[in-house]
């Protein structure tokens, strides 16, 4: 039975066809001959089993899509005229065209696919379907599929972009942007084919029950589906600060390196424990300088680029330790006002900080064991002041400062007397004197030969001396009843406020009794 169908007013991308009548027999899909229209371009339609090839006399010019990818860019192996359409018999049929990255890249994300439609046969129906999938099949067909079903409307006369951005797709080879037919012939929008160029050998079909094959009749063209890709967004980062970083500043100011060009509008995001703070502008250069509020303990820092008011990619976290406290210090020794006749003294006492950096002592470096410290010093004669500084790696400090008198150097004798031998009896008396600093401590003291072998004194006895003006001292020695001694030796001790102690004997010695 022959039938005549008319369908008034067709447009094909950008082209009125007022009328589009041929007649069938069973099925369109027995006629191979080209069905002619009667007026505007004249496509050939050649058919067979599974595909509709239509053919134009005029190509059609299909307008182009901004490229706001970013950064992004569109791979094609089409020249943007539309020269024919194809379209699959049956339903579920898939056209495909296989995609391959840039030489220079080795990852990217699908973005999106692109697709040049003219309008169907018969209607104005504008649904079909869009996929992504990789390559792991034999020879690099068609293997898995990677995001989609993705519903979509045809646009007629432009491009069709169906976004794949929440599908995030992300790709390391060769992929295939894939025109799922949802109609029959007569009702699916035509997949658009540029005959202009050199056949890329990149066209994939599938019919329904059918394996994927490779179209290999450079005769049809190239099928006009392109891909959109973009690259992640170079992670921001910090560069004044580094991990685990201490300060005890609680505003600081953060500066550092993200994304930007002339295309875009570029800024960061600064997040301290997860809360936002304002928008930072970022630098044609790409750097931008921002400040933060810390509070005390530990502050999880991360940077967020914004392009064109979305947020895109996120920096390492770097964690920045507010410490706002000074470390504790206690001197235990010295004691300000000690005084010591000791070249050195040892400085010791507890410190206490959650991040001690150390102590110093007169700026040497302590020895530190379970917030103890201790630091051995040398000292000058006179008065010497001691700071002790406990540090922590915030830049607190706590200074401990104290005085002590040192003298170490003994007192000197001088003009000791008697400075000649003197012959004594029984209840004679001896002035035995000499010069020295003020303030002395000063005993004498008088030594038998060890030959006197009657009444020896075994053990001298100190005797105290006076101290006269300016430093002189003077003492007096009685020759005791009985005592014979042949050169008894007299001996002075001086001693001063810090314990120093001089002694020293008389040239001239004692002969009692003789």
């Amino acid at each position: 039975m022959t039938k005549l169908l008319k369908k008034q007013a067709i447009v094909m991308m950008g082209v009125l066809i007022t009328s589009l009548i041929f007649t069938t027999g069973s099925t369109v899909a027995d006629k191979q001959e080209p069905i002619m229209l009667d007026s505007g371009p004249q496509p050939d339609i050649t058919s067979n089993d599974d595909n509709h090839i239509l053919s134009f006399e005029n190509s059609i010019d299909v307008n182009p899509v901004p490229n706001y990818i970013i950064p992004g860019e569109e791979i094609k192996y089409d020249e943007g005229t539309m020269e024919a359409g194809i379209t699959k018999t049956k339903a579920g049929g898939r056209f495909a065209v296989r995609m391959s990255l840039p030489e220079d890249v080795d990852s990217a994300i699908v973005e999106s696919g692109l697709f040049a439609f003219q309008k169907p046969i018969a209607g104005d129906e504008t649904y079909f379907e869009a996929e992504v999938w990789d390559a792991s099949g034999e020879d690099g067909f068609p293997g898995e599929i990677l995001a989609g079903p993705v519903p979509a409307e045809a646009e007629y006369g432009e491009w069709t972009v169906v976004n794949f951005n929440e599908e995030n797709i992300q790709v390391d080879g060769d992929f295939y942007i894939v025109f799922l037919q949802k109609q029959g012939v007569f009702s699916s929008p035509v997949l658009g084919v540029n005959r202009t160029g050199l056949f890329s050998w990149r066209n994939y079909d599938k019919t329904v029950d059918k394996e994927w094959q490779q179209e290999d009749q450079a005769i049809i063209g190239n099928y006009m589906i392109r891909a959109r890709i973009g690259y992640e967004v170079p992670e921001p980062e910090i560069t004044n600060l580094e991990h685990e970083s201490i300060t005890n500043q609680s505003s600081i100011t953060i500066e550092g390196n993200a994304y930007s060009n002339d295309d875009v509008d570029s800024k960061v995001k600064i997040l301290n424990n997860g809360v936002k703070s304002n928008l930072v502008d970022v630098t044609d250069e790409g750097t931008f300088t921002g400040s933060v509020e810390l509070s005390e303990g530990e502050n999880n820092l991360t940077i967020i680029s914004v392009i064109n008011g979305e947020d895109t990619s996120v920096s390492e976290p770097i964690t920045v330790k507010l410490d706002t406290k000074n470390p504790e210090l206690v001197v235990e020794s010295p004691s300000n006002g000690d005084r010591t006749n000791r070249e050195t003294v040892t400085v010791e006492g507890i410190v206490r900080d959650d991040n001690l950096e150390g102590v110093t002592v007169n700026g040497q470096t302590a020895d530190i064991t379970k917030n103890r410290y201790s630091k051995r010093i040398i000292l000058d004669n006179g008065q010497n002041t001691i700071e002790v500084v406990a540090t922590d790696d915030a830049g607190n400090e706590t200074t401990e400062s104290l005085t002590i008198d040192v003298k170490y150097d003994a007192p000197e004798i001088d003009n000791l007397t008697p400075d000649e031998d003197l012959n004594l009896e029984t209840g004679e008396s001896v002035k035995i004197e000499f010069d020295s600093e003020r303030g002395l401590k000063s005993t004498f003291s008088v030594h038998m030969p060890l030959t006197n072998n009657k009444n020896r004194i075994a053990n001298a006895t100190e005797l105290p001396m006076m101290e006269k003006p300016d430093g002189h001292y003077v003492g007096y020695w009685t020759v005791p009843q009985g005592v014979e001694a042949s050169g008894a030796v007299v001996e002075v001790k001086a001693v001063d406020d810090f314990n120093n102690e001089t002694r020293k004997e008389a040239q001239g010695k004692l002969f009692t009794n003789q």
